[in-house]
């Protein structure tokens, strides 16, 4: 799978590393970039994850949230 998502919450760089740490944490993950300006976040994976599981990974640590 390769999907990109824009990202809410995110203010800063810090948070960028901070979405980008918590998404390469999944299993079968193979690269994600995240960005500030746009928003938004690109992922790269062998499983193909719902919408709803890499949420559920971001608020678990954090406030930031991927939307379609």
């Amino acid at each position: 799978m390769k999907k990109t998502f824009e990202v809410t919450g995110m203010t800063c760089n810090h948070c960028v590393h901070t979405v980008q740490r918590l998404l390469q944490t999944l299993d079968e993950v193979t690269e994600v970039r995240v960005s500030l300006e746009p928003p938004q976040a690109t992922i790269e994976a062998d499983k193909d994850y719902s919408l709803e599981e890499l949420n559920a990974q971001l608020s678990e640590n954090s406030n930031y949230q991927l939307k379609e």
